[in-house]
């Protein structure tokens, strides 16, 4: 098949691209540079300039493809939500109506639901009332619903992916590193009893989209990343750094004084007590019961600090 990926050049993209380009498929990127940079493998690479909002360029990417990967997004400059996820998102769906593109694989963001925080056991599935809390997340869920009416009208295939937490070797931020450095130093760690965290590692994510190129999505939007407790994740990241940090249990009432006192409470201080006491979980069934995810935490971690070892930045315990 002939493929379009948008975002070709961003974290996930360039991962994503890296694996495609081993298999069978012929794959086309979408770029806003003309020589862009990639990490990647880029053999079976056609590379075309051009930018959603430009309607000329997207028609010249677009000619002749069978899936549309959409990766790309707006997610640091506010004054380009609009222009990038809405606009450019409506400008994919009226050429894949005019080329007949056969399917769409849009990548969004569990985000779009508007719940990130609770203190008591919450459950988000894909059927959960969406209520964005800010522009980016109301942009992405807006591209999410402009692609679900226009697959029911055109009649193209559609999968819509809500990733929890992203990390993995690559990331522009490098995730998780500084917690990293924390167990490096045997730091304890403090959290809640039943807190837990929703990561997915970038190579799941990647077979999950590799999943639905090559499959029928029977549903149209799924929740991609499994709920774990804070205490099992801890365990594979301590053993993947050799180190004898503790986890110490506070009690459930510190956290709500604390989740009370939210307005007063140093905001780096406030991320860090809602990381390790969330009870959220964005649940993955629908897509379980169809795809397994390859690498899961523990290899997940492992590889990632192997990479952060393998660049200089973090030194494992001996």
């Amino acid at each position: 098949m002939k493929l379009l990926i948008t975002g070709a050049t961003g974290f996930i993209g360039q991962h994503l691209v890296d694996h495609l380009s081993h298999s069978n498929h012929s794959l086309r990127l979408l770029s806003r540079k003309e020589f862009p940079a990639f990490w990647c493998s880029l053999a079976n690479v056609e590379l075309v300039k051009g930018d959603l909002t430009d309607r000329s360029s997207l028609r010249d990417a677009l000619t002749g493809i069978d899936v549309v990967i959409n990766l790309a997004a707006e997610i640091q400059c506010p004054s380009k939500f609009h222009a990038v996820n809405v606009l450019g998102s409506k400008n994919v769906i009226e050429l894949v109506g005019d080329i007949g593109t056969k399917k769409v694989v849009h990548l969004s963001s569990v985000g779009v639901v508007g719940e990130q925080y609770s203190l008591g056991p919450h459950s988000v599935d894909e059927t959960h009332t969406c209520s964005p809390k800010n522009e980016y997340e109301r942009t992405k869920l807006e591209s999410e619903m402009h692609f679900l009416n226009a697959s029911d009208s055109m009649g193209f295939e559609l999968a819509v992916l809500r990733p929890t937490n992203v990390y993995g070797d690559r990331h522009p931020r490098n995730a998780l590193l500084n917690y990293f450095h924390r167990l490096s130093r045997n730091a304890p760690v403090f959290c809640s009893r039943n807190g837990l965290v929703n990561y997915l590692y970038v190579r799941d994510l990647v077979e999950a989209i590799c999943y639905f190129i090559e499959n029928e999505s029977t549903e149209k939007i799924y929740n991609v990343g499994h709920a774990e407790t804070f205490t099992a994740f801890h365990a594979c990241a301590k053993d993947a750094m050799g180190s004898q940090s503790r986890p110490y249990i506070l009690p459930s009432m510190l956290f709500r004084i604390a989740s009370g006192l939210n307005a007063i409470v140093p905001k780096r201080v406030s991320a860090q007590l809602r990381g390790v006491s969330n009870r959220i979980t964005y649940v993955d069934d629908r897509i379980n019961s169809r795809f397994k995810y390859r690498f899961g935490l523990e290899d997940g971690i492992q590889n990632t600090v192997a990479y952060y070892e393998s660049q200089g930045l973090l030194e494992r315990q001996k």
